[in-house]
């Protein structure tokens, strides 16, 4: 084999093709020649030419799909001689003109699903997988889409009858989303930032208002952030935040005063000790001659 801008022997070449490909891809050939062709060595061996992987097909979410959750995954089926895939997803593009916005051509390594989650609610998302391999990309992959469902709107009731290890609330279900209401109730912790990972109650489902029995708290003035929930398949919608403490529960012969003119006698010559938690007090003292 010579080539013909050096007219420069290099030795002989057998040239075998991946016995998977259907076709022989003519002008990946003729650079891999020249390739050889080229090298200022004598070389005798095989040259394999690997042709890039074809395009794969999606399992989840289906293209054209609606209501799917506003977290997931997205799937697709291997391809042969696929050595990993790249990823490219968003809320723009379709059509001929790739999604960018949320992952811009990411090269995932050989795997088949990418997780994602927070998306847009009620939004149409694209996205777009290409194969490879040492040969290339897959060419002419198309681009699919989906679109995302809804949470349920829910309203978080006030806190009552708080005793020092529970308290009631609740909630009203205002809107389902894009599909039933499978559970709902309400969630609490002393942190707040809080989900239906946290404590939390399971009071029925589908639309309306519930209520809902807080139970093992700890008494002492503790703070407590609580919020209703409610999900579908496609995700759990929270209401606003509530804050409430649990009483203090007074030690040995304190005086446990409820806030309505309270007083004490206290006798000549004695002392006492006030302590107040999580409100503002006022003391007013008479002195009796």
């Amino acid at each position: 084999m010579t080539s013909d801008a050096e007219s420069q022997s290099i030795g002989s070449f057998r040239i075998s093709f991946d016995p998977d490909s259907d076709s022989l891809n003519e002008d990946r050939m003729e650079d891999t020649m020249l390739m050889v062709a080229s090298s200022s060595e004598t070389n005798t061996g095989d040259v394999v030419i690997v042709p890039p992987p074809g395009c794969t097909t999606p399992i989840s979410p289906t293209d054209e799909a609606t209501g799917v959750a506003i977290g997931g995954s997205l799937t697709w089926n291997s391809v042969a001689r696929a050595t990993g895939y790249k990823l490219w997803f968003g809320t723009g593009g379709g059509g001929s003109t790739d999604p960018t916005n949320i992952v811009n051509g990411t090269d995932l390594g050989d795997v088949t699903t990418y997780g994602y989650a927070g998306l847009a609610e009620h939004t149409i998302h694209y996205w777009k997988v290409v194969p490879y391999n040492a040969g290339g990309d897959a060419a002419g992959c198309d681009i699919w889409k989906f679109t995302t469902g809804a949470v349920p709107a829910v309203t978080t009731a006030s806190v009552t009858n708080i005793t020092a290890t529970g308290a009631d609330c609740g909630g009203n279900v205002t809107d389902a989303g894009s599909s039933p209401v499978t559970a709902r109730g309400v969630c609490w912790n002393t942190a707040g930032s809080f989900t239906t990972a946290d404590s939390h109650t399971t009071d029925g489902s589908g639309l309306g208002s519930f209520t809902s029995s807080i139970t093992g708290l700890t008494s002492g003035g503790h703070t407590y952030y609580v919020r209703a929930y409610a999900t579908n398949s496609e995700g759990t919608g929270y209401g606003e935040q509530k804050v409430f403490a649990t009483p203090m529960t007074p030690p040995g012969n304190a005086l446990d005063f409820d806030g309505d003119n309270d007083y004490v006698n206290v006798g000549h010559d004695a002392s006492f000790n006030v302590t107040v938690a999580q409100s503002e007090a006022r003391c007013f003292m008479e002195a009796q001659i």
